[in-house]
């Protein structure tokens, strides 16, 4: 199965910033890359990925998921709080392990940020697991951490 709105969500947000030129050669990244999932070969993506304005090269990739990128974080957390529940970001790659962040509690102004590194879906014993605040800088920094714990990804 194809997400394409997994890129078209995480580009939303930021398409103000961007030319018509730039857009244009993302679009076309997009579909070059989608036109191998179609053929018989490839079961597995490698490229880059723009996870909160900060792009991401990730190797063997199944899918993603991102509703997190659509948070605004100039607003405050109560004014976001309807938008703030479990499933707003997971990124899985095709061995099973993925990365998932939620607001706990959802819905509830006073929750947190929680990442997870969840393998072979045993949500009861996550690889690893770190919390944040309402503060982007701070979910983007200890995204990073997670992230410069697993060996399939890069920050670009």
């Amino acid at each position: 199965m194809i997400y394409i709105s997994r890129d078209i969500i995480m580009f939303k947000n930021c398409l103000k910033d961007y030319t018509e030129s730039e857009i244009l050669a993302f679009l076309n990244e997009f579909f070059e890359n989608s036109k191998d999932l179609k053929g018989n070969e490839a079961n597995e993506m490698e490229t880059n990925y723009i996870i909160f304005e900060e792009v991401y090269h990730i190797e063997n990739m199944k899918n993603i998921y991102d509703e997190l990128s659509t948070i605004d974080f100039t607003k405050t957390v109560s004014e976001e709080a309807i938008r703030l529940d479990e499933d707003l970001f997971q990124l899985t790659q095709n061995n099973g392990i993925a990365i998932d962040i939620g607001w706990y509690p959802s819905l509830d102004e006073k929750g947190e940020f929680l990442i997870q590194v969840i393998s072979d879906g045993d949500w009861d014993h996550p690889m690893i697991k770190t919390s944040s605040g309402w503060d982007k800088n701070e979910l983007i920094e200890k995204l990073n951490i997670v992230l410069e714990q697993l060996p399939f990804s890069l920050k670009s």
